[in-house]
């Protein structure tokens, strides 16, 4: 499950456990929509500062270690 906040963070959940796996960090203003593609290796997030970011997910399923922003798209 990814989910999208009012502090400008994506948090990626494990959701039996019910805790943040990874907290993604790079928008400047709410963050409005997420998904996931359905291969699990990106996300990509739209928020009220005008840009779209694409992310890649580091690891799999229950396993996610990290992510990082591949590319920033918008006004910013």
């Amino acid at each position: 499950l990814l989910s999208g906040s009012r502090d400008t963070t994506l948090i990626l959940w494990d959701v039996l456990k019910k805790i943040p796996l990874v907290t993604m960090r790079g928008h400047t203003d709410w963050v409005t929509g997420v998904d996931i593609a359905a291969n699990g290796k990106f996300a990509i997030s739209v928020s009220k500062d005008g840009t779209i970011k694409l992310w890649e997910l580091m690891g799999s399923g229950f396993d996610y270690t990290g992510a990082r922003e591949v590319r920033t798209f918008g006004n910013k």
